[in-house]
């Protein structure tokens, strides 16, 4: 990092990751978040009104993975989602996949 301007001394960027998207405190609301996230060293908010956090941060590492890829190095992804630990923030289309299981298995 040496020559490394640090805007943001606590955020990933410029604590030695080369890129970075998410939460930078804490959990949030996954459609609307209010808490500032950060794409790589800048502060971003959601525009798209269909944003849901899980799908968005797993989007994410799938470019990052592709993007580095390519390259002869090593990468790290931590990919924290808070989806599975509280069902009900999920959208509906994801809440009904358990019903929708059920019911094949006939189990409904």
């Amino acid at each position: 990092m040496a020559g490394r301007r640090e805007q943001h001394p606590q955020w990933p960027v410029d604590r030695g990751f080369e890129q970075y998207f998410g939460l930078i405190a804490g959990d949030d609301n996954y459609f609307k978040p209010v808490r500032q996230m950060a794409l790589e060293n800048e502060s971003c908010r959601p525009t798209d009104p269909d944003f849901y956090m899980t799908d968005v941060f797993g989007q994410k590492a799938v470019r990052y993975i592709d993007e580095y890829s390519k390259k002869p190095i090593s990468i790290l992804i931590c990919g924290i989602h808070g989806a599975p630990f509280a069902a009900s923030r999920a959208p509906r289309r994801y809440r009904e996949i358990p019903r929708q299981i059920s019911k094949r298995l006939g189990r409904a």
